[in-house]
Protein backbone atom coordinates (compact mmCIF):
# COMPACT_ATOMS: atom_id res chain seq x y z
CA UNK A 1 0.00 0.00 0.00
CA UNK A 2 1.27 3.46 -0.83
CA UNK A 3 2.41 5.39 2.21
CA UNK A 4 0.14 8.34 1.40
CA UNK A 5 -2.93 6.12 1.22
CA UNK A 6 -2.04 4.34 4.46
CA UNK A 7 -1.34 7.51 6.41
CA UNK A 8 -4.36 9.30 4.96
CA UNK A 9 -6.69 6.38 5.67
CA UNK A 10 -5.42 5.97 9.20
CA UNK A 11 -5.73 9.69 9.87
CA UNK A 12 -9.27 9.76 8.47
CA UNK A 13 -10.37 6.77 10.58
CA UNK A 14 -8.87 8.12 13.80
CA UNK A 15 -10.10 11.69 13.41
CA UNK A 16 -13.58 10.55 12.42
CA UNK A 17 -13.74 8.13 15.37
CA UNK A 18 -12.68 10.91 17.73
CA UNK A 19 -15.53 13.09 16.45
CA UNK A 20 -18.03 10.24 16.81
CA UNK A 21 -16.81 9.54 20.35
CA UNK A 22 -17.13 13.22 21.24
CA UNK A 23 -20.72 13.12 19.99
CA UNK A 24 -21.35 9.86 21.90
CA UNK A 25 -22.11 7.92 18.72
CA UNK A 26 -19.16 5.56 18.23
CA UNK A 27 -20.67 2.11 17.64
CA UNK A 28 -19.18 -0.59 19.85
CA UNK A 29 -16.57 -2.74 18.17
CA UNK A 30 -16.12 -0.62 15.05
CA UNK A 31 -12.71 0.74 16.03
CA UNK A 32 -13.31 3.65 13.70
CA UNK A 33 -14.37 1.61 10.70
CA UNK A 34 -15.85 3.90 8.07
CA UNK A 35 -17.70 0.94 6.55
CA UNK A 36 -19.62 0.38 9.82
CA UNK A 37 -20.54 4.05 10.00
CA UNK A 38 -21.59 3.95 6.35
CA UNK A 39 -23.85 0.98 7.08
CA UNK A 40 -25.37 2.87 10.01
CA UNK A 41 -25.94 5.88 7.73
CA UNK A 42 -27.79 3.84 5.09
CA UNK A 43 -29.98 1.95 7.58
CA UNK A 44 -31.26 4.90 9.60
CA UNK A 45 -33.93 7.43 8.72
CA UNK A 46 -33.16 9.71 11.67
CA UNK A 47 -32.19 13.09 10.18
CA UNK A 48 -30.23 14.19 13.26
CA UNK A 49 -28.16 10.98 13.30
CA UNK A 50 -27.47 11.25 9.58
CA UNK A 51 -26.38 14.86 10.06
CA UNK A 52 -23.96 13.85 12.82
CA UNK A 53 -22.51 11.08 10.63
CA UNK A 54 -21.96 13.51 7.75
CA UNK A 55 -20.34 15.96 10.19
CA UNK A 56 -18.00 13.17 11.36
CA UNK A 57 -17.03 12.39 7.75
CA UNK A 58 -16.35 16.08 7.08
CA UNK A 59 -14.31 16.31 10.28
CA UNK A 60 -12.26 13.29 9.18
CA UNK A 61 -11.63 14.74 5.73
CA UNK A 62 -10.58 18.05 7.29
CA UNK A 63 -8.06 16.14 9.40
CA UNK A 64 -6.58 14.47 6.32
CA UNK A 65 -6.51 17.79 4.45
CA UNK A 66 -4.79 19.50 7.38
CA UNK A 67 -2.22 16.72 7.61
CA UNK A 68 -1.32 16.90 3.93
CA UNK A 69 -1.23 20.72 3.89
CA UNK A 70 1.16 20.59 6.85
CA UNK A 71 3.38 18.00 5.17
CA UNK A 72 3.38 20.03 1.94
CA UNK A 73 4.30 23.20 3.83
CA UNK A 74 7.14 21.39 5.56
CA UNK A 75 8.38 20.07 2.21
CA UNK A 76 8.26 23.62 0.80
CA UNK A 77 10.33 24.95 3.69
CA UNK A 78 12.80 22.09 3.35
CA UNK A 79 13.17 22.80 -0.37
CA UNK A 80 14.77 26.13 0.51
CA UNK A 81 17.61 24.21 2.15
CA UNK A 82 18.64 22.57 -1.12
CA UNK A 83 21.95 23.91 -2.40
CA UNK A 84 22.10 25.43 -5.84
CA UNK A 85 24.05 23.20 -8.23
CA UNK A 86 24.87 24.26 -11.75
CA UNK A 87 23.91 21.70 -14.37
CA UNK A 88 25.71 23.67 -17.08
CA UNK A 89 28.71 21.34 -17.35
CA UNK A 90 30.26 19.46 -20.19
CA UNK A 91 29.68 15.74 -20.28
CA UNK A 92 32.72 13.60 -19.60
CA UNK A 93 31.95 10.01 -20.39
CA UNK A 94 33.45 7.03 -22.14
CA UNK A 95 30.12 6.31 -23.78
CA UNK A 96 29.48 7.85 -27.17
CA UNK A 97 26.64 7.74 -29.66
CA UNK A 98 27.27 6.11 -33.03
CA UNK A 99 25.24 7.45 -35.92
Amino acid sequence: MAIGVGVGGSTFQNVMLRKLEDDGMAPAGTHGGAHAISALFTTTDDAELRSKIVDAYVFGLRGVYGLYVGVSGLALLMSFLIRRVSLNRSLRSEHTMHT
